[in-house]
């Protein structure tokens, strides 16, 4: 059904007598914070979330943070898209907002955070991993590797304003440091994992945090 399908789009294509236009990439959205309502929206992925004023934004996470393969001086690629644009198929992994409840240079010790980045499907590691629960699975098999102390619930599914997530719940034991509890919500929008990752110590900051995802549009 597959060949079947490939042979009718040749098809299409040497059938038209018209000339196709020159097909426009899509253009990636590193997205914005508004100060003012404390919220990031990215249109790439038709997110929002709203965060506690009283945090802190990481403003070292720009675009040193994005891992971008082939990609001459001009961001676009070489694309027709204008300065500072980028493709979005050359993006290979974002880190797009890093929020944390005390200011880095400020505060000693665990700092609870809001982290969301992005991995591109087509360029990750493994090819082999297609679904959301195949790279949420990956992740969970890496955090081991990198924290052999720590411990992850078996994954779920969670909605999320209507949209499916799976969630990776793990527990990191940090001995007299005590514990780090972090969830990592997954959803696979436009070939790329979109993960929305959340990281405390209490019930305090948790409770926050789950009126934080409640209020998520997507």
């Amino acid at each position: 059904m597959k060949n079947f399908f490939y042979l009718c789009i040749l098809i299409l294509a040497f059938t038209n007598c018209k000339p196709k236009e020159p097909q426009v990439p899509t253009v990636y959205d590193f997205g914005k914070v508004n100060k003012e309502e404390s919220s990031y929206y990215n249109k790439f992925f038709d997110f929002k979330i709203f965060f506690n004023p009283a945090w802190h934004i990481d403003n070292s996470l720009k675009k040193n943070d994005i891992i971008i393969n082939s990609l001459p001086k001009n961001l676009g690629g070489g694309e027709s898209l204008p300065e500072g644009q980028v493709a979005a198929y050359r993006v290979k992994t974002a880190h797009l907002l890093h929020v944390t409840k005390y200011e880095k240079l400020k505060h000693k010790g665990l700092n609870p955070y809001i982290l969301i980045m992005a991995d591109n499907q087509t360029k990750f590691s493994n090819p082999e991993i297609k679904t959301t629960l195949e790279y949420v699975k990956y992740s969970k098999d890496f955090i081991k590797k990198l924290a052999p102390n720590s411990k992850s619930e078996p994954i779920r599914d969670v909605v999320i304003n209507g949209k499916q997530f799976k969630l990776l719940r793990t527990i990191i034991n940090l001995g007299e440091s005590g514990k780090v509890y972090q969830e990592c919500y997954s959803i696979k929008k436009n070939d790329f994992f979109l993960n929305l990752i959340f990281s405390h110590q209490d019930e305090k900051d948790k409770y926050e945090f789950n009126e934080i995802i409640k209020h998520i549009k997507i």
